[in-house]
């Protein structure tokens, strides 16, 4: 009883531990004009084409100040049709203000922030559970600086947004694994 005591002390701790982080991904998809331009100056334009922003960050790291909640992106990838897919160089951020009833992508270097998402929806979330499709309004305010250089999104239309947190497979597995050790330790209990 004491090894199957463990592993059940060990497993609960580890289920705790999970329940308070998780990743969660913010998606942005909309039809977007503007450019970008090469570290060696060639610019492309782009008009009305599709696009994805999807930022992927943790829940545990958000934290609220004043109506705001503001949290660190691990990576931040803009896909943009005819152009391809390009990450953000620099630390990003994801923020929501609720006051403003908006959500945001930044660049957390500079402070700067590249595209502001608008919606009442925004006014009573905490930016660390799922949330849409919603349907927004987007400005941007600066460039993306990327892996395929400096983009610059002028205008957007039809924007979407959702926010998911993903499910917790490795529960499931946990769990899994506490039923088959509670097995072994009933056949081994019956042998003896």
């Amino acid at each position: 009883m004491g090894r199957f005591g463990w592993v059940a002390g060990a497993a609960l701790v580890a289920m705790s531990a999970a329940a308070n982080a998780a990743p969660i991904e913010y998606k942005f998809t909309g039809s977007v004009t503007g450019a970008t331009q090469s570290g060696q100056g060639v610019v492309t334009n782009f008009n009305d084409a599709t696009a994805t922003i999807i930022g992927i960050g943790d829940t545990s790291s958000f934290t609220l100040n004043s109506g705001t909640y503001y949290g660190h992106l691990s990576s931040l990838t803009l896909s943009i049709s005819g152009i391809g897919t390009l990450t953000e160089s620099n630390p990003s951020y994801f923020f929501v203000d609720q006051s403003l009833d908006s959500a945001s992508f930044g660049d957390a270097t500079h402070g700067n922030q590249f595209s502001i998402l608008t919606n009442t929806a925004f006014g009573t979330w905490n930016a660390t559970s799922n949330i849409g499709p919603l349907s927004v309004s987007l400005s941007f305010s600066s460039d993306y600086t990327t892996n395929g250089g400096l983009v610059s999104i002028s205008s957007a239309t039809g924007g979407s947004f959702s926010a998911q947190v993903p499910e917790p497979g490795t529960l499931v597995l946990l769990l899994g694994a506490l039923g088959g050790l509670g097995l072994l330790y009933g056949q081994r209990w019956r042998r003896q």
